[in-house]
């Protein structure tokens, strides 16, 4: 073809992708049912984006935009920033069943990427980088220093993970739920000890 793609249909085109990767997962991702969900052709898609590879990567790229447009209201309506209330709401949003496809999509592309990661460049940094950015700057907007805070973050990050990679494995709400209880109280006594000392 001799014309450039269309910025605009692009966009249009990969809005929804964002929504058909959240909804169906990756693992069995094929453009002839994804274009034909977006009212498009295979070969159109291979057009606008270059490669199945590439499409899917704007497409989780575009997934976690959406939730970190969601993450930064947050903070945005808490003031002084609340570490403990940030991984709390985050908490009831990841385990609403409302959201429950993107805790499945985000386990999928990390055991992929962990497998491959030349499939989705960059995934595994910014699915770690991202999360840390924003629960650090919680923290030593409390009054947290730098070094703690980074550590804080690591733990709570790594625990909310786990325990939610659990409950989307057994199901088993009520004793997930405890422990989630326990981190947070556990979390909540150490945060008080250091902006008291």
């Amino acid at each position: 073809m001799g014309t450039r793609p269309d910025p605009e249909r692009r966009a249009e085109l990969l809005d929804g992708a964002v929504d058909y990767v959240h909804e169906q997962g990756l693992a069995d991702l094929s453009l002839r049912p994804l274009a034909q969900s977006l009212g498009t052709s295979a070969r159109m898609l291979l057009y606008h984006f270059g490669s199945k590879e590439q499409l899917i990567a704007e497409a989780l790229d575009g997934v976690r935009r959406r939730q970190h447009v969601r993450i930064e209201k947050w903070l945005s309506d808490s003031n002084p920033r609340d570490f403990v209330g940030l991984l709390r709401r985050f908490w009831e949003w990841s385990t609403a069943a409302e959201t429950d496809s993107y805790g499945r999509l985000f386990f999928e592309a990390y055991g992929m990427t962990l497998i491959d990661s030349d499939r989705l460049p960059g995934f595994l940094d910014s699915a770690v980088s991202e999360w840390l950015s924003v629960m650090c700057t919680a923290l030593t907007d409390a009054g947290i220093p730098q070094e703690t805070a980074e550590d804080f973050a690591t733990g709570a990050l790594a625990l909310h993970r786990g325990l939610l990679m659990d409950l989307l494995a057994t199901g088993d709400r009520p004793r997930v739920e405890r422990a989630h209880a326990h981190m947070l109280a556990a979390l909540e006594r150490d945060l008080a000890e250091l902006t008291e000392s």
